[in-house]
């Protein structure tokens, strides 16, 4: 859909490829900052062609690289806020459950991001819902309450209904073929 003539004039501070859930997300949060934000998708806004559609998609905050926990920490802040705006939820919270090798590196690190390590089968205390799961021999289980399961396509019409509310363009069938730097 091509864009009204007088839209073409109009100066934005961001402008955003791909309306997906991140970059949905881009232009709600720039938005939300009184940005001028232009928001583009080259197919329908909620086509099936990338990761972005469908039922579900995971969050947690268990990640071996220590920078990971802290960022999905505020975004889950800012995902109940934005549902708060919206009014209705996308985000269903969960408990996240991390299988491993005991002395993997890796798994070390997400306990050390602040999974909590259960105990050995049949040792105190043990969440009701992890005696469903078999721990082999040598390996480790750590939970995390900030897990949970994102309504993807919802979660994308939210944060593009969100933005447009603050004021974003958003426009679809639009293709992104080339960027040249402009003068301020």
């Amino acid at each position: 859909m091509a864009a009204p003539s007088t839209e073409r004039s109009l100066n934005f501070d961001v402008i955003v490829v791909g309306a997906g859930l991140m970059g949905s997300c881009a232009a709600h949060a720039a938005a939300s900052r009184g940005a001028r934000v232009l928001l583009l998708e080259r197919f329908d806004l909620l086509h099936q062609r990338g990761s972005s559609h469908g039922e579900s998609r995971a969050i947690r905050d268990t990640y071996p690289q220590p920078h990971y926990p802290p960022m999905v920490r505020l975004a889950r802040r800012l995902w109940d806020d934005a549902q708060r705006d919206a009014g209705y939820a996308v985000l269903t919270p969960t408990p996240h459950l991390d299988l491993g090798p005991r002395d993997d590196p890796n798994f070390r690190a997400v306990v050390a991001s602040g999974a909590t390590e259960l105990a050995p089968t049949g040792a105190a205390p043990r969440p009701a819902w992890a005696e469903a799961f078999r721990v082999p021999e040598g390996w480790a289980a750590a939970s995390s309450e900030l897990g949970g399961v994102i309504k993807a396509t919802k979660a994308v019409a939210m944060f593009q209904a969100l933005a447009a509310k603050m004021g974003a363009v958003v426009r679809d069938r639009t293709e992104v073929i080339d960027v040249v730097a402009g003068k301020k």
